[in-house]
């Protein structure tokens, strides 16, 4: 996430699975949409995606999506983990990945 410019406070893993995976919740509260499921080297991934207008008028954006905001943040998470490893909080894992 360094390289990308995001802040540890806004890893893929400190976003909030909402509802058994119908959606995530940024920790600046901003709610992401299911996007697409991707496979990656044979596991499943469920990729999410912010309004870019959301992202834009953020406080928070330069540390969370620093080079396109407008475009939205995107944070996938893997299918298994996302199904059957959601912590009663609700927050990922370090198994959440970003794209």
């Amino acid at each position: 996430m360094k390289s990308l410019g995001i802040a540890a406070e806004f890893a893929p893993s400190e976003f909030r699975i909402l509802d058994n995976g119908k959606g995530l919740e940024c920790p600046a509260g901003c709610q992401l949409r299911p996007l697409r499921k991707n496979h990656k080297r044979g596991d499943l991934y469920q990729q999410y995606q912010a309004q870019g207008a959301d992202c834009v008028a953020c406080r928070y954006q330069p540390q969370c999506c620093p080079r396109q905001p407008e475009r939205g943040r995107t944070v996938s998470t893997p299918e298994v983990f996302r199904q059957s490893f959601t912590a009663p909080d609700g927050r990922g894992s370090d198994r959440s990945h970003e794209r």
